[in-house]
């Protein structure tokens, strides 16, 4: 039985695809960066990367609030860590980091859908995930 079985007794009848404005979207050639958006709560695995990406030499750029905010800060300080944290955005600016993205990185646990990896894919960047949640459940 899967979490949603759990949580509403029953299998969903059919999919519905997701609205996005894939026009809105382009794909350009990659700076050296990582990118995250969302919320920045402990489930949503936003310090996992944090000391990999910037061991590896890149950058990496974290869109979105929350009170944890400052404790993910004080990390990549500890991490002496390349981080850079944009706090809220508007829905250009964010076009416009998935365009120029190495990668966007979503590692959500117990995640059922979320829209960001989509927006990553409707740029042409490729999307890293953790096996769980909605990300686990993507026919191989």
């Amino acid at each position: 039985m899967d979490r949603y079985e759990k949580a509403y007794g029953k299998r969903p009848r059919r999919a519905v695809g997701a609205p996005i404005e894939t026009e809105n979207y382009r794909w350009r050639e990659p700076k050296d960066f990582f990118f995250i958006a969302g919320g920045l709560r402990w489930n949503k695995g936003v310090e996992w990367p944090i000391e990999p990406v910037s061991r590896a030499g890149h950058e990496l750029r974290i869109v979105g609030d929350s009170p944890t905010r400052k404790e993910l800060e004080e990390l990549a300080r500890k991490k002496n860590a390349n981080v850079e944290f944009l706090g809220r955005v508007d829905e250009k600016e964010l076009i416009d980091l998935y365009s120029r993205s190495r990668a966007f990185i979503f590692n959500a646990k117990e995640e059922d859908f979320e829209m960001l990896p989509l927006d990553a894919m409707a740029s042409g960047k490729p999307v890293l995930c953790v096996r769980d949640g909605g990300a686990s459940r993507v026919p191989q």
